[in-house]
C-alpha cells in the first residue's frame, strides 16, 4: 500500500470501495478495489479471489488490465487498469440528461468492440455474469475496456452450464430467472440488454419490483427502438433477446455478421497496436520473447478452427477449437492429475480440474494463510516459498499448474 497514494474514492460497496490511486514511483494512475475480507463468509473470499484469478488469466485490449493484488491489513486490494473516461452507465446519462441521442455509428464502435472482448471471455470458458453498463468503462480515447470478473465463473467445457442465481436484475436472462441451468447464451442476452440501453438510453426491462421484472423479461416485450437505427442493428437486438437461449447468437456467429465486420479496419486505424487474424479473433501486438510469441501464436491458431455454420446445431454452442488443444496436452494433464491426487487429501480423480484447483486452494490458505498463499502465487516463483517445506512448496506448483490447466480448458 506505501507504494501507491490515495487519489479520491470512486466507488463503494458492502465489502469495500474502489479508489483512484497513483503509483509514486511512476506517477502512474490505477484503480485499487480495496476489500474487507475479514466480514466476508466463505463464498465471498471465493468471489473475490475469483476476480483475480480471471483478471490475472484474461490479456486483451478490451479488458481492464490486471496489475497486482496483495492483503493490507486485513483488506485484499486489487490494483487494475485505471480507465479515465469513467463507466459506460455514466456516459448514457450524460447524453440522455442534455437530450442527446447516440449516433449508430458510435453505438456500433461501442459494441463491436464490447464483442471482441466477450468473444475473448467466451474463448477462455469464462462466463461473465454481470454484464451491464456500469462495468463497461471508457478509456480517454472513447474506446472500451470490460471490467469487473468478481462473480465471473470459470467453465470446464464449451456445453458446460452453472447454475448459481447471480448478476444485476436488469440484465436477467430467461433462463436465471427460472432457476435454469445457463451457459455463454445468458451473457448473449446481456450484451443485447446493453445494445438496447445504448440505442435508447434506457432499460429493456423495467418495473416497480423484482417480481414484476421477472415477469416482464420471462415475456421478452420490449419498446422498439429509434427508427434512424439500421434493421440490420435492429434485427441483431431481436436475436439478442430472444427468449430461447437455444436461439440466441454465439459471440462468433454476433462477429461474423457483415455490417459488423465493416467496423474491423475502422477500429484497427484509432488502435495501432492490434490486428484482426480472423472475422471474431484479435491479436495484440506485445513485446513478449520469441517463445512466447510462438506459444501464443500457436493457441490463436488453435482457436481460430471454427466449425462452419452449417455444422452448428441450432441448439448448442459451437465448439471453438479447445479440443484439438485437449488432445495436444492429453498426457500432460494426466500425470498432472495423478500428482494431485497423490499430494492433496480428499481430492479424487473424477473432479473436475477446476474443483481440484479450489479444494487445492483452500488447502493451502489453511497452512500458509491467505496472504502467504497470495504472495506465493503471485511470484509464481520458487523464492516466494521460502520458509515452507518441501511438500507445500510442490502443492503450490501443483495448483498453479492446475489453474492453468483450468483456464486454458
Amino acid at each position: 500500500m506505501e507504494r501507491y497514494a490515495k487519489i479520491r474514492t470512486i466507488g463503494k460497496g458492502s465489502y469495500g470501495y474502489a479508489v483512484l490511486v497513483k503509483e509514486k514511483s511512476s506517477g502512474q494512475l490505477y484503480v485499487m478495489k480495496v476489500i474487507d475480507v475479514a466480514k466476508m463468509d466463505r463464498q465471498q473470499k471465493e468471489d473475490a479471489l475469483n476476480e483475480i484469478h480471471v483478471l490475472r488469466a484474461l490479456h486483451h485490449p478490451f479488458i481492464i488490465t490486471y496489475v497486482e493484488s496483495f492483503l493490507d491489513k486485513r483488506c485484499l486490494c486489487i490494483v487494475m487498469e485505471h480507465a479515465e473516461g469513467g463507466d459506460l452507465y455514466t456516459c448514457l446519462t450524460r447524453l440522455n440528461a442534455r437530450h442527446e441521442q447516440p449516433t449508430e455509428k458510435q453505438v456500433m464502435e461501442w459494441f463491436v468492440q464490447l464483442c471482441l472482448a466477450l468473444k475473448y471471455v467466451h474463448d477462455h470458458k469464462v462466463l461473465h455474469r454481470d454484464l451491464k453498463s456500469q462495468n463497461v468503462f471508457l478509456t480517454a480515447k472513447g474506446e472500451v475496456k470490460l471490467g469487473d470478473f468478481g462473480i465471473s465463473r470459470v467453465l470446464q467445457s464449451t456445453y458446460d452450464c452453472a447454475s448459481t442465481i447471480i448478476g444485476t436484475p436488469y440484465y436477467l436472462s430467461p433462463e436465471m430467472c427460472q432457476e435454469k441451468p445457463y451457459n455463454q447464451k445468458s451473457d448473449i442476452w446481456s450484451l443485447g440488454c446493453l445494445l438496447y440501453e445504448m440505442m435508447t438510453l434506457r432499460h429493456a426491462f423495467v418495473a416497480k419490483s423484482l417480481k414484476a421484472l421477472v415477469v416482464k423479461i420471462l415475456e421478452g416485450r420490449f419498446d422498439p427502438t429509434p427508427a434512424y437505427f439500421s434493421p440490420q442493428l435492429s434485427g441483431l437486438l431481436v436475436e439478442l433477446l430472444a427468449k430461447d437461449p437455444t436461439r440466441r447468437p454465439s459471440i462468433k456467429r454476433i462477429l461474423d455478421k457483415d455490417f459488423l465486420r465493416a467496423q474491423f479496419p475502422l477500429l484497427l486505424g484509432s488502435k495501432a497496436s492490434i490486428s484482426f487474424t480472423s472475422a471474431s479473433g484479435l491479436e495484440r501486438h506485445s513485446t513478449k520473447s520469441s517463445t512466447e510469441t510462438s506459444e501464443d501464436q500457436k493457441t490463436a491458431n488453435d482457436q481460430s478452427v471454427q466449425p462452419s455454420p452449417g455444422d452448428e446445431p441450432p441448439d448448442v454452442l459451437e465448439d471453438t477449437g479447445t479440443l484439438q488443444g485437449d488432445a495436444v496436452l492429453s498426457a500432460g494433464k494426466e500425470a498432472l492429475i495423478c500428482q494431485v491426487v497423490g499430494q492433496v487429501p480428499g481430492i479424487h480423480r473424477e473432479n473436475s480440474m477446476a474443483d481440484m484447483a479450489e479444494s487445492l486452494r483452500y488447502y493451502l490458505e489453511g497452512l500458509m494463510g491467505l496472504e502467504k498463499l497470495l504472495k506465493a502465487c503471485e511470484e509464481r516463483e520458487i523464492s516466494a516459498f521460502e520458509g515452507e517445506n518441501e511438500r507445500i512448496c510442490v502443492q503450490i506448483q501443483l495448483l498453479l499448474q492446475l489453474e492453468a490447466f483450468a483456464f486454458a480448458n
